[in-house]
C-alpha cells in the first residue's frame, strides 16, 4: 500500500521508489478523473510500472539540479533550502539525504522541470517532512518543478513568480503520456487535491505550459500565499528567494501562457 501522506517508502535501497509505488497503486486503486481502470497484476505490473517510470525519466538525463541547504533552522526561522535547475534522476535521493535531519524548512524551487519520477519523489518528501515551498521573484518553476512545489504544506509565490503546469510526455515522441498523466493524477490525489485540481494541472499539452493565475488558483484549489516580508528580507540576504539571472527569452512563458501574480496576502 502506498500512503505517502504519512510515510513514503525508502528509496535507493533496493525497493520501489515512492513515484513507482504510486504508479503500481494506480493499477490497484483507479483514480476517477483519469478515467482508466487498471487491472491488478502483482509483481509483473510493478515491474512494468518501474520500467515505464524509468522511461519517463530518461529524457531528464544530464546535469543535476543544484540542491543546497543555505541556512539551518534557528528556533525563530525555518531552514532555507533551494532546488535550482533541471531535475534529473538522483536529485530526489540527494534531496532526501540533505534534509534527513531537518524538521522545518522553506524549499525554494526554480527550474524548467525535468524527470517526472524524481520531481514527484521530491514533492512527496516535502509533504512527508511538513516543509513549505516557495517560488521567488523573477523565477520560473514549470512542469516537474511546479509539481514538487505543490508538495508544500504551505505554498508561497512571489509577485513575479511564474509557476506552470502541463501534461507528461514520452521521451521519444514528446507526445502526451497516458501513464505519466495517470501518475501525476495519483500523486496529486495522494497530496489531497480534488479532481478539479488534477484536471487543471493536466490541461495544457506537453509543448505548452499553463501558468498559474490568482483566478485559477482560487477556482482550482491551489492555495498559495505571498511570502511574509520578514522571510523576503531574510532570504534576500542569502540570495534564496530571487532568481540570480534576469529574465531571458528562454525563460519566458510559452505562447498562450499568462504571467502569475500575487495570490493573496498571508494573515
Amino acid at each position: 500500500m502506498c500512503n505517502f501522506k504519512h510515510k513514503p517508502p525508502p528509496d535507493g535501497k533496493g525497493g520501489l521508489s515512492p513515484a513507482v509505488c504510486l504508479a503500481s497503486s494506480f493499477w490497484q486503486s483507479p483514480l476517477p478523473t483519469i478515467g482508466s481502470k487498471g487491472k491488478r497484476g502483482g509483481e509483473g505490473i510493478m515491474k512494468a510500472a518501474a520500467a515505464l517510470c524509468a522511461a519517463l525519466t530518461v529524457s531528464a538525463a544530464g546535469h543535476a539540479a543544484e540542491v543546497r541547504v543555505l541556512s539551518r533552522a534557528d528556533g525563530m526561522h525555518p531552514a532555507l533550502i533551494t532546488i535550482r535547475g533541471k531535475i534529473v534522476g538522483g536529485d530526489d535521493v540527494t534531496f532526501q539525504r540533505n534534509v534527513a535531519h531537518i524538521y522545518t524548512a522553506i524549499v525554494y524551487l526554480e527550474g524548467p522541470g525535468g524527470g517526472q519520477e524524481p520531481a514527484l519523489n521530491i514533492g512527496l518528501t516535502i509533504r512527508k517532512k511538513g516543509f513549505r515551498t516557495a517560488v521567488g521573484d523573477n523565477a520560473i518553476c514549470y512542469s516537474g518543478c511546479a509539481l514538487a512545489w505543490l508538495g508544500g504544506v504551505v505554498r508561497y509565490a512571489a509577485k513575479h513568480a511564474r509557476i506552470g503546469f502541463h501534461q507528461a510526455s514520452t521521451p521519444e515522441s514528446k507526445q502526451p503520456s497516458s501513464f505519466g498523466n495517470a501518475l501525476t493524477g495519483v500523486y496529486l490525489s495522494q497530496l489531497g487535491f480534488p479532481s478539479t485540481t488534477i484536471s487543471y494541472v493536466l490541461q495544457a499539452p506537453p509543448e505548452t505550459v499553463k501558468v498559474l493565475t490568482p483566478k485559477d488558483a482560487l477556482q482550482y484549489g491551489i492555495n498559495a500565499l505571498v511570502l511574509p516580508q520578514s522571510e523576503v528580507e531574510r532570504c534576500l540576504r542569502i540570495s534564496a528567494c530571487a532568481s540570480n539571472s534576469r529574465t531571458s527569452p528562454a525563460a519566458e512563458p510559452r505562447r498562450g501562457a499568462q504571467v502569475a501574480r500575487p495570490i493573496r496576502e498571508e494573515t
